[in-house]
């Protein structure tokens, strides 16, 4: 598996609890009335109890728990999780899932033949793209896409490298900017250019999962790893929007010394994610170094 994990989950039992922890260490102010309302606040899933089973990444009832954790079991307004009304189908699906199942089975994918990296990286992101672009889900789409990405891959006998970086992959899924864009759908010329550009980043970020002595034990540990990063994107989107709004303060030709110093705080990880988020902060009277 992968020879660097992300980080375990840490002791804060919710979003805001890990919000408000960065918050702490300097990062800027953060409104409470952002757009993920209850997913904030409400404990975190444990991941292992709730996507779990030896499950195809394609059976709808992996993609409902997937659904689960990353929005911890509610929408932002706080009612349930669950799959839009139009895609009620995939709901009976999951349910019919259900019976014989054993639940108490570990978080693994359905084993199956390993493929070639290129090919499993064109499964797992035709996967990936049917949630994002067709919002099956009431809420938390772009993470359950990632999620099924990774999980797609790991079934198909590939793993990602440490050089993967989910909010990197999140944001050319969310296609922000695209003219193709409409009202969070993704129509088909959006479509494609996310996937080309979504291929072609992780075609450099793939590679065969290696035998190891314990290999469900590992690829537990790496799976839920990178669900936990995942259901964690909420609070880099925040801290994201947060420093945007700084700058923009900061706009007018008198005050580009401010901009320069706001800008030469920030880790090269924050910059990078700044660019590819608001790409106009590098223009104009935004120009930054």
């Amino acid at each position: 598996m992968c020879s660097v994990l992300l980080t375990n989950p840490l002791p804060q039992s919710d979003l805001l609890s890990l919000l408000n922890a960065t918050i702490c260490r300097g990062r800027p102010h953060v409104a409470e009335d952002n757009v993920y309302g209850a997913q904030m606040s409400v404990p975190l899933l444990d991941v292992r109890t709730t996507v779990c089973g030896c499950l195809s990444t394609a059976n709808p009832l992996r993609a409902l728990q997937l659904n689960k954790v990353v929005t911890s079991g509610v929408t932002p307004a706080g009612s349930p999780y669950g799959f839009q009304r139009h895609y009620l189908s995939k709901s009976k699906e999951a349910q019919a899932s259900l019976h014989g199942m054993q639940l108490k089975d570990p978080i693994l994918p359905c084993a199956t033949t390993s493929m070639r990296v290129s090919s499993a990286v064109s499964v797992a992101v035709g996967m990936a793209l049917a949630v994002r672009a067709e919002q099956w889900f009431l809420d938390g789409n772009h993470r359950t896409a990632l999620a099924i990405l990774v999980f797609s891959l790991a079934e198909h006998g590939v793993s990602l490298s440490s050089s993967f970086h989910a909010y990197h992959a999140y944001t050319l899924l969310s296609a922000r900017y695209h003219p193709g864009n409409e009202s969070n759908y993704l129509n088909e010329v959006a479509r494609a250019d996310v996937q080309t550009r979504l291929i072609s980043y992780l075609s450099k970020r793939t590679y065969p999962i290696k035998q190891s002595k314990h290999p469900s034990v590992r690829l537990a540990d790496y799976l839920e790893s990178h669900v936990h990063a995942i259901r964690c994107l909420p609070i880099t989107v925040l801290h994201i929007n947060a420093y945007e709004k700084e700058l923009q303060a900061f706009a007018d030709e008198g005050e580009w010394q401010k901009r320069l110093i706001l800008w030469g705080n920030l880790d090269s990880r924050m910059r990078a994610d700044l660019k590819l988020t608001y790409p106009y902060l590098n223009k104009g009277c935004l120009k930054l170094r």
